[in-house]
């Protein structure tokens, strides 16, 4: 097992479109083989000055963590976990986001490219949303 911890930085500006994606490298690592868990590092954050912006919770999830539940609908719904939070302030233009000790979370999705979600906690109905330009670290670790 070479290197089996390894860092991907995922770049993108975020606005009506809350989502990133960023094409996996085969070379780099193979999310096939193997067992494999996955952490959110850091956000670096930064408002383009499009929209406007609230004090809110972000929350971040991924598609590599697929979890189920079951609603009042009762049937059962695939969901994508929570790998963290950060809380922007409407009086802050830049935000870095340091998860300190990673909470890792076993990957039981392998697509071909990661998808980043991005959610704002209260939704708020506004007219215009925020824009974001973005760098997410996520670090991911071959376990078995």
């Amino acid at each position: 097992m070479n290197n089996p911890l390894k860092s991907i930085t995922v770049v993108g500006d975020i606005t009506h479109i809350k989502e990133l994606s960023y094409k996996l490298c085969p070379d780099y690592f193979d999310i096939n083989s193997g067992v494999w868990e996955v952490a959110l590092s850091d956000i670096a954050l930064s408002f383009t000055g499009s929209g406007v912006l609230f004090d809110s919770v972000y929350e971040v999830s991924s598609n590599l963590v697929q979890g189920f539940y079951y609603p009042e609908k009762k049937t059962l719904t695939k969901n994508n976990v929570i790998l963290g939070r950060f809380q922007v302030f409407s009086d802050k233009l830049k935000l870095l986001a340091n998860f300190g000790s990673p909470k890792w979370f076993v990957v039981n999705n392998q697509p071909s490219e990661i998808k980043l979600f991005f959610k704002r906690w209260p939704e708020k109905k506004s007219l215009s949303e925020p824009g974001f330009q973005v760098s997410v670290n996520l670090l991911l670790r071959r376990v078995l």
